[in-house]
């Protein structure tokens, strides 16, 4: 067994052997230190969200359980009150480094409780009228309550909570005002999709593949309906051949993925539609990829010999 002393002089000797400085053992010891850092930030992350999660399903609980009896102006405090409640702590954990991994499930449950408080009270206290209306002006104060939030700490959850206020408020002004589901699709999806090409670099760069994938599921469900069964159905594979160049321009493995998921999903369609006993069909598909990988080969090659050099 080893005193200090002597393991001290065998540290030092390894130093003079394999001329070890002051630098490396530094950036060993850091490197140490950061990993223990991110294990015990990524435990304090998963129990804050757990914690917040049993938080939040046990006030569900007890207002799901107690509705009945509860008249109406507690309904809307349970509600309003809780969700206010919550935004407020989450603004309180920011303001301390110690704190700032609960804000998450805070600001998720509060985007949750606070417009359903209100909706609340619009039907506890309200004298009748539009739902769209209120729905609209619900959406509105806490989506402005968000934005105002994320301009204070740029934080990747308040820009989504934000962006799903604009996504719900949009939504409902253009159902008010008349437009089929179709447009609302296309619309919403093109709105995820330009949020996305934002987000791809910076700080929410973490957002960004979310808003890729599903912003273009929602932009080809929309389109396709709209295009089904009338002479421009093929402008379907168009869009989606063109969502596949702007994941490639955008390094979006996310956007690439759904958009070539639609390619196969109308070719599927299209075969089984109009060429369901035709074997030259999937022969001809074929050979227009091998086509098409051919082209792509040779503009790679022009790309790096003569644009590159």
């Amino acid at each position: 067994m080893l005193n200090k002393q002597e393991a001290l002089g065998q540290i030092a000797s390894l130093i003079d052997d394999f001329d070890i400085d002051m630098a490396d053992i530094e950036r060993v010891l850091s490197s140490e230190l950061g990993n223990a850092d991110r294990q015990s930030s990524t435990l304090a992350k998963v129990l804050s969200y757990l914690g917040g999660t049993f938080v939040f399903a046990g006030i569900v609980t007890f207002i799901a359980l107690q509705w009945g009896g509860m008249n109406s102006g507690v309904r809307v405090v349970v509600t309003l009150g809780s969700g206010l409640c919550f935004f407020a702590l989450g603004v309180s954990a920011l303001r301390g480094a110690r704190y700032r991994n609960f804000s998450m499930p805070l600001f998720i449950a509060a985007s949750l409780l606070q417009p359903l408080g209100l909706m609340v009270a619009f039907d506890e206290f309200g004298s009748g009228g539009d739902e769209q209306i209120a729905g609209l002006v619900t959406l509105s104060i806490f989506g402005l309550q968000f934005v105002a939030a994320y301009s204070r700490w740029r934080l990747t959850t308040l820009a989504m909570i934000s962006l799903g206020f604009l996504s719900g408020f949009w939504t409902v002004l253009l159902d008010l005002c008349l437009f089929d589901e179709k447009v609302i699709a296309v619309t919403l999806g093109a709105m995820w999709l330009v949020a996305a090409v934002a987000l791809r670099k910076g700080i929410h760069t973490a957002a960004s593949p979310l808003l890729f994938f599903f912003g273009c599921w929602m932009f080809l469900f929309g389109w396709w309906f709209t295009l089904e069964g009338s002479i421009f159905e093929v402008g379907f594979l168009f869009a989606a051949c063109g969502l596949v160049w702007v994941g490639v321009w955008a390094q979006s493995r996310a956007l690439n993925f759904a958009a070539t998921l639609g390619i196969i999903g109308y070719t599927a369609y299209f075969t089984g539609h109009y060429f369901a006993d035709s074997i030259g069909w999937p022969l001809a598909l074929m050979a227009i990829g091998f086509a098409l990988i051919g082209i792509s080969i040779v503009a790679l090659r022009i790309d790096r010999k003569y644009l590159r050099a």
